[in-house]
């Protein structure tokens, strides 16, 4: 049994292990979180250095793809200087790859008119290639990595601005502690709000849930919200507080579905080389091969 475990810097309580065949192969998935502990963090990577399959790196990236530049995170580098046998992936080449036909995906589904549609885009510095793919189709956008990730009340309104402040934030944030550069409290359980106007005016919410969920309003009647990592008890808030639609990139197993580092690391294993001599045709082609599709629920029917 090929065996996936990824170690997230996100909340214990969500800890989760599930077996499935995939493709005639047999997966045991595994998430353990550590409640934004990095020194935890970076002991279970070394604990599952030769015992896992491939590693996943959750709540945290190897680093950011900016552009044509990748911006590696130094604290995840000198941790990882420590992890000799295992494969180590962050979910990168399936959100260059999935997120974006995502979007395709909600179009050609007649579930929304991208040209007419106004988008909160929770953290683009970690999903470049879907901030690029809302760039180019939809109506209006909102880019929160300065609110959300960095305490800082400017809502940046273009892929041209983002590139500005990336160009200036991007070689210092990620020479610094992660807890450092970036709120940790989104990784807990609590929901503090605070930007409710910003949910309000838009009609597609996307982004990694951690943020969606501690921001979130009481009220989000009628919401697209594109991300992953859900579990049951974050579909019955999302249908407390009135989405209409949840769409995920990955598919769900067993009530649940796994962040994009832990799918990619089935991809890996399933490919059979190394991460970095796989091209995004690759997990494209796979994904083909599996018939993968986006998941979409009618969480609040209109």
């Amino acid at each position: 049994m090929i065996r996936i475990v990824s170690i997230s810097l996100g909340p214990s309580s969500r800890d989760k292990s599930v077996e499935l065949e995939l493709l005639g192969e047999r997966f045991l998935l595994e998430r353990l979180g550590t409640d934004g502990n990095v020194g935890r963090f970076a002991r279970f990577l070394r604990q599952y250095d030769g015992v896992a399959d491939v590693l996943c790196l959750g709540g945290i990236n190897l680093g950011i793809h900016w552009g044509n530049r990748f911006y590696p995170f130094t604290q995840v580098s000198n941790i990882l200087k420590h992890v000799k046998q295992t494969p180590v992936v962050d979910g990168s080449a399936l959100k260059a790859t999935l997120e974006p036909k995502t979007l395709e995906f909600l179009q050609q589904q007649g579930i929304i008119d991208l040209a007419e549609t106004r988008t909160l885009m929770m953290d683009a510095f970690g999903r470049h290639w879907l901030a690029e793919a809302v760039a180019s189709s939809c109506a209006e956008l909102v880019y929160g990595d300065l609110m959300f990730s960095f305490g800082i009340p400017l809502p940046i309104r273009s892929l041209k601005a983002m590139n500005s402040w990336a160009r200036i934030l991007l070689p210092m944030i990620t020479r610094v502690p992660h807890n450092w550069a970036f709120r940790m409290g989104v990784h807990g359980n609590t929901i503090v709000g605070g930007f409710d106007s910003y949910y309000q005016w838009a009609h597609l919410i996307a982004g990694d849930f951690a943020y969606i969920r501690h921001y979130m309003p009481d009220q989000l009647e009628g919401k697209i919200i594109v991300t992953n990592t859900i579990t049951n008890e974050d579909l019955a808030l999302l249908k407390e507080r009135g989405v209409r639609y949840l769409v995920t990139p990955t598919p769900e197993i067993e009530g649940r579905t796994f962040a994009t580092n832990v799918m990619e690391g089935v991809f890996v294993s399933l490919l059979g080389r190394p991460p970095d001599q796989l091209s995004p045709q690759d997990y494209l082609q796979l994904a083909e091969d599996i018939k993968w599709q986006p998941v979409v629920r009618e969480v609040s029917p209109a």
